[in-house]
């Protein structure tokens, strides 16, 4: 997988599939110094700030992108808007596999 500075990085734990995500704005301003974080596919069980998903999502994914390429106006970007319950949230999602 790519990297931010198009070097090839291998990253097993991530799983096989990952997307950067980009911070337009992020609302804690002590979580606000923070970057470099990815949707990832994996199956450890929890991740170190990015977000973690089932490799179906990227399924998904890749089919809402490719629909949104055949149309004319399609979307080219995807805004995600991350919010935890609590401060106190856990990051583990159940992708766990044992």
């Amino acid at each position: 997988m790519p990297g931010p500075d198009g070097k090839l990085y291998e990253a097993p734990n991530w799983g096989k599939n990952r997307v950067r995500l980009n911070a337009l704005y992020i609302s804690n301003p002590r979580a606000r110094h923070r970057g470099g974080f990815y949707l990832h596919d994996s199956t450890k069980g929890f991740t170190h700030g990015c977000i973690e998903v089932e490799p179906r999502f990227f399924t998904r994914l890749r089919a809402f992108a490719a629909d949104q390429a055949a149309k004319k106006n399609g979307r080219k970007w995807l805004i995600l808007k991350v919010k935890y319950p609590s401060a106190s949230a856990s990051t583990y999602g159940g992708t766990a596999v044992p």
